[in-house]
């Protein structure tokens, strides 16, 4: 395999990881919303508004992501919200109550939304443009 089809190889491995952050994060979630409502001593409905902050997150995260890969670049961002990720899924085990975790809920569902908002720039980049006969 050559060197260029290593890092494009490379890249797409890199790219599925970041993709699939924020939906193994919702599939872990939906299960265990029954129990978080159990130890977390909350209402069914308001453990629900939680993943609801989540996924209102994500839409607002992809709305912000975007402008800020086009002014910082696309590792800054990145990598930041990655450690957002991080801390907020911290936060969210270390809770006591539903209104200590959903805050970090909401910060959950707005990191993985700066990988999906730049998948289609960095494919572009990674990838020579086709050549035009003519």
């Amino acid at each position: 395999m050559s060197s260029s089809n290593a890092q494009l190889s490379r890249y797409a491995i890199v790219l599925g990881l970041l993709t699939a952050i924020g939906p193994c994060a919702i599939d872990m979630y939906l299960p265990a919303l029954p129990a978080i409502g159990h130890a977390l001593g909350a209402d069914p409905h308001a453990v629900q508004a939680s993943l609801m902050a989540f996924f209102i997150a994500t839409g607002a995260g992809q709305l912000v992501a975007g402008p800020l890969s086009d002014m910082f670049g696309r590792k800054r961002p990145m990598y930041v919200g990655l450690a957002v990720f991080a801390g907020a899924s911290i936060g969210c085990a270390l809770a006591r109550t539903l209104a200590c975790s959903s805050p970090f809920a909401s910060c959950r569902g707005s990191a993985p939304a700066r990988a999906w908002s730049r998948r289609a720039p960095w494919c572009a980049t990674c990838t020579p443009a086709p050549r035009r006969r003519g």
